[in-house]
């Protein structure tokens, strides 16, 4: 379990998840600076949706009545996969209730007793009851409680929380460099036009992947498939560390994970690299970095995430892309 300030967590998060607003601490005289959370804007991404037509994330189906869920931000199911970094201290979502066949109220929180209070309301017949939430997280994950009846909810991640120390400023260790980039399934696409496949982010019972389907030896042989998502890095970092998310239930073959910069003049150059297992096999891979290349060039030429594969899927098997996490400094 990581260790996080609990004054500031449980003063500025917790208590904002549980009356369901989105807390903001203004300029006081009495609020001192120090080690705080600052907010981090993503675009947003979808973390669950119980629905089993639109599912995303392992849940499918309503919360019943009574019943404790929890939720991972770290789940390489969802389509927030490689988003949020595993030193988030919080969340910014919007959580919708959709559905609900008693008056219910629901409780969100990160760990521990439930705390008596309410996040949001949902009530039959209503129309979707939706709630900006701020949550601090346990290890990645909180809990969501319904009260009474069964109700779907979707999950929306719009940022996070990471530590600060507004002070800093007052010491002499220069500002830090390091950055974070990340991608979901939904920037991948195919980065070879005259391969006959696609993607597909609504095959299979757990949307939010990007499929890699379609027959790529049909073209010829030696034909592979693949999906690309640009990327943008700093000019000038360093690659420190790439971490790939990936579903690979197929028994066909393993995915290979690369990192390259696309040269103006048509050459390429491997930044990073990874392979998945031999299938079954679902998760993450730490990618290894190519030291000569690691240095962000954005001068020469432009960068992209790739995911390849030997083999097809079809809708009945899972072979997904969730996304990319980039690490410079």
């Amino acid at each position: 379990m990581r260790f996080r300030p609990t004054a500031v967590v449980l003063a500025m998060l917790l208590t904002g998840s549980a009356i369901g607003v989105v807390v903001q601490q203004s300029a006081s005289a009495t609020v001192s600076s120090g080690d705080r959370p600052v907010l981090i804007s993503i675009s947003p991404c979808r973390l669950a949706d119980t629905r089993p037509n639109l599912q995303v994330g392992p849940q499918s189906g309503k919360i019943a009545a009574a019943e404790t869920l929890t939720f991972d931000t770290q789940n390489a199911t969802t389509q927030c996969a490689g988003q949020i970094p595993t030193d988030a201290v919080a969340i910014s979502t919007n959580i919708t209730a959709l559905g609900a066949t008693q008056l219910s109220f629901l409780t969100i929180w990160p760990s521990g007793p439930r705390p008596l209070a309410a996040s949001l309301n949902p009530a039959p017949g209503e129309p979707p009851t939706p709630n900006a939430v701020v949550t601090s997280v346990d290890d990645g994950q909180f809990n969501i409680y319904n009260d009474a009846g069964e109700t779907h909810v979707v999950i929306d991640i719009n940022g996070y929380y990471v530590n600060h120390d507004h002070d800093d400023k007052y010491g002499d260790p220069g500002p830090s460099t390091e950055a974070t980039v990340s991608v979901g399934a939904a920037a991948f696409d195919a980065w070879s036009t005259n391969i006959s496949w696609q993607k597909d982010l609504t095959l299979g019972t757990t949307a939010g992947g990007a499929w890699i389907t379609g027959m790529p030896y049909a073209q010829g042989p030696g034909v592979v498939s693949g999906l690309a998502a640009p990327l943008t890095l700093p000019h000038g970092a360093t690659i420190t560390s790439a971490t790939a998310y990936f579903t690979d239930d197929t028994a066909l073959a393993s995915l290979n994970f690369q990192i390259r910069c696309e040269e103006f003049d048509g050459g390429t150059k491997i930044v990073a690299q990874g392979d998945s297992v031999a299938a079954p096999a679902t998760g993450e891979d730490v990618m290894s970095i190519t030291t000569t290349n690691a240095t962000v060039d954005n001068e020469s030429c432009s960068y992209f995430f790739i995911a390849e594969s030997s083999s097809w899927a079809s809708e009945l098997d899972a072979l997904k892309i969730r996304g990319v996490s980039i690490t410079t400094q």
